[in-house]
């Protein structure tokens, strides 16, 4: 029996964008500093410093 059934390497490969995607979307913002966020160019938001989820 093969190993890599379609389904198996379909769920790894969902689970790589998820980890990928989350692990992207986590800032630290260092003392005395902050972030300006932008989507699609134009300003969004301003991160203070810390623990930030975009």
């Amino acid at each position: 029996m093969n190993p890599f059934t379609p389904l198996l390497v379909l769920l790894v490969i969902f689970a790589f964008v998820f980890v990928v995607t989350l692990f992207r979307s986590i800032r630290i913002v260092p003392n005395k500093t902050a972030l300006i966020v932008e989507r699609l160019g134009k300003y969004s938001r301003t991160l203070e410093a810390g623990f930030h989820i975009l």
